[in-house]
């Protein structure tokens, strides 16, 4: 499995494409990247010509806004994180079905992982989640601790507990 994956890691680095920048939008439209993150904001400042015409070079190029620099920027992500103590339990797919009904339509998107019943695979699935700035972390868990919700409040990240045993 873990040949595959690396194969797998390895084709993807080789086959990925650089993405598309603000500075390669001004580059080809002549103008500074002030200018063109001005008009893909729809800032008033720039003319609607000339907005139009970034839009249709940003089209072009196949531009795509940075989720990064959003969340840099709005202190927000737009990611929920998920984590399944089992993903072989029904329980828990139930849960996890519910959860997307609700966020649908709502710009949400959702980081689900596994911590296969493992206590500290779940606290490292946190805390990863935690870091790539999730805006509030889900835990499908019969074994996470009040100990381990104090240790993830501090960072100010609301958490939800489902089917918590341990407390």
């Amino acid at each position: 499995m873990s040949k595959l994956c690396s194969q797998l890691c390895t084709r993807v680095q080789k086959e990925r494409k650089m993405p598309v920048t603000v500075k390669d939008i001004a580059k080809k439209a002549g103008v500074s990247h002030t200018t063109v993150s001005r008009a893909l904001h729809d800032n008033p400042l720039i003319s609607e010509d000339t907005k139009q015409r970034i839009q249709q070079i940003a089209v072009e190029l196949g531009y795509r806004p940075s989720a990064a620099a959003r969340t840099l920027k709005t202190n927000r992500s737009q990611v929920l994180g998920v984590v399944l103590s089992s993903v072989d339990d029904p329980f828990f797919s139930e849960i996890l079905q519910g959860i997307e009904e609700v966020i649908q339509g709502s710009g949400y998107s959702l980081f689900i992982a596994a911590a296969h019943r493992d206590p500290k695979r779940e606290s490292e699935i946190v805390q990863a989640m935690v870091e790539h700035r999730a805006d509030g972390v889900i835990i499908c868990s019969t074994s996470f601790g009040e100990e381990q919700s104090r240790q993830f409040l501090q960072y100010g990240v609301p958490i939800v507990v489902v089917n918590n045993q341990a407390v």
